[in-house]
């Protein structure tokens, strides 16, 4: 009889981390729209409105959201706000210890430019 009962509160238990981990895990995100300029990141803005930060980059690019841009390993712009972008990655939920101290954070794996401003 214990080991049943512990076995239901075990199981109980991870039910419960379950669901409270859920939000919080990564999930496949496909965006196209254009990239947004915030103060400590620079953001994506989707085709259908709205905003979302972009908190993490493919290794070897860095945002500086003030100015607007992305550089590469050696310093050149890749990326500014207004350019149009499409990118693979993920998106998940944050308790706002982000770059942009925002709830949702995207972190982009591939990404492709378009026409933009600076065209």
């Amino acid at each position: 009889m214990r080991l049943a009962a512990g076995l239901l509160v075990a199981a109980t238990a991870l039910f419960a981390l379950a669901v409270i981990l859920r939000p919080w895990s990564p999930k496949p995100y496909h965006g196209e729209g254009t990239v947004g300029s915030f103060i400590w990141c620079l953001g994506f803005v989707p085709e259908d409105g709205g905003v979302i930060p972009i908190s993490n980059w493919p290794a070897g690019l860095v945002a500086y959201g003030y100015d607007g841009v992305l550089l590469d390993s050696g310093g050149k712009v890749v990326l500014r706000s207004g350019d149009h972008i499409t990118f693979d990655g993920t998106l998940r939920e944050s308790d706002g210890d982000t770059p942009c101290t925002n709830t949702q954070v995207i972190t982009v794996e591939r990404y492709e430019r378009g026409p933009g401003p600076s065209d």
